[in-house]
């Protein structure tokens, strides 16, 4: 079997995508995702991790016309490291999503989670990681999408 590199969002935009177009002519957007991870069973905190989403071509094109700050948005991706020399002339290490697949929520989506008790397991039984990508299947294909209404 092949390996298998991908990672699945779902959180609000917080920095709208801005548009590059690379030397070769192809556009490029850059956009960050706020998604909030479940705090620890002890703890009611609230947590968030910032994620920088890469788009390409025609799918960059949707998401610079389609996508503003403060938008619920599902991302389907690959990771990828990236390492470049900031102002000081040091080396820095960047974990980008190089989303292949972008879907802009209504406010109203929702999917039957597991418990937030459950999420917070150590560990994930074979039936609550089935539900998990039931309800991602829900997420990217059974609801309206949004893209299309900010045209």
């Amino acid at each position: 079997m092949q390996d298998i590199n991908l990672v699945i969002i779902v959180g609000e935009v917080s920095k709208a995508p801005v548009l590059r177009v690379k030397p070769s002519g192809l556009p490029k957007t850059e956009f960050t995702v706020e998604v909030e991870r479940p705090s620890s069973p002890t703890s009611e905190k609230r947590m968030t991790d910032m994620f920088l989403v890469d788009t390409w071509d025609g799918l960059a094109e949707e998401c610079i016309s389609g996508l503003r700050k403060g938008d619920r948005v599902a991302v389907i991706g690959l990771l990828q490291r990236e390492i470049f020399t900031n102002r000081d002339g040091e080396r820095e290490h960047l974990t980008i999503i190089k989303a292949k697949f972008v879907r802009c929520l209504h406010r109203d989506v929702e999917a039957p989670l597991p418990t937030m008790e459950a999420i917070r397991q150590d560990s994930w039984t074979r039936e609550m990681t089935a539900d998990y990508l039931r309800c991602a299947g829900a997420v990217f294909f059974d609801k309206a999408h949004c893209l299309e209404s900010h045209r």
